[in-house]
């Protein structure tokens, strides 16, 4: 408590700043370091982990955000993010968040009725390349009850993304309808490496390997392609 300045750790309705950089990383870890905060400039990495949430209810502006184990982050508005990652944690995207350098989605949720955007010329790693990042091997699961934007270029491997129809916010019992989209635009890609690269409704259809859409018409959400759309590696 006592490093910040001037009267202890951030409070609802605070603006917080870390200059840095190198000097001023933050990390919220387990409920009692949770933070509800009008608006937050980092230029260092942002860890939230192992029950803590994170709630910023104004602009953020972050060098790095890593959303963790059982952690949670909570974006109202706008945001603009170098690089973010989400391991086994929770984004809440409510505005529009701009990912400026590189999404790894290793495993856990996106959800909400904002968007995520991976901006052009920025890369984002779904499933397995962002998951051997951090030592763990297998098919991982992502949730997705958001729109996820690629303008830049994207690979998901060992992976099932699932379209979700909503998702349970933090705290709260009271489901909100936010059908996953995943929207490929024109300058984006999307490449589907090896035996396990899966896109999968929440109703249990999966399609993948045999890059299938016609299917899709009755579902909310799911995979719009203005881009490219490839296949690589193994399988069908």
């Amino acid at each position: 408590p006592g490093n910040w300045s001037p009267s202890g750790p951030p409070q609802e309705g605070d603006a917080v700043r870390l200059d840095g950089p190198g000097e001023t990383p933050l990390r919220l870890v387990g409920a009692a370091e949770s933070a509800h905060v009008a608006m937050l400039l980092a230029r260092d990495p942002v860890t939230v982990e192992a029950g803590a949430v994170l709630r910023v209810s104004g602009d953020a502006v972050l060098d790095g955000l890593e959303v963790g184990f059982q952690g949670v982050v909570i974006l109202e508005a706008g945001a603009v993010i170098d690089e973010l990652v989400v391991d086994r944690g929770r984004l809440i995207v409510e505005g529009v968040v701009h990912v400026a350098q590189r999404l790894d989605f290793a495993e856990g949720e996106i959800a909400g009725p904002g968007r995520l955007i991976v901006a052009e010329g920025a890369v984002a790693n779904l499933g397995d390349a962002a998951a051997s990042a951090v030592g763990r091997d297998g098919v991982q699961t992502l949730s997705l009850a958001a729109t996820l934007e690629i303008r830049g270029d994207a690979a998901l491997e060992l992976a099932d993304l699932r379209f979700e129809t909503g998702y349970l916010p933090p705290g709260d019992f009271a489901r909100v309808d936010a059908p996953g989209a995943l929207e490929i635009a024109a300058t984006g890609t999307l490449d589907l490496r090896g035996d396990h690269a899966s896109l999968d409704h929440a109703s249990g259809e999966r399609h993948g390997d045999a890059l299938r859409q016609a299917d899709w018409a009755d579902q909310p959400g799911g995979l719009t392609n203005d881009g490219v759309l490839r296949k690589t590696g193994g399988g069908e």
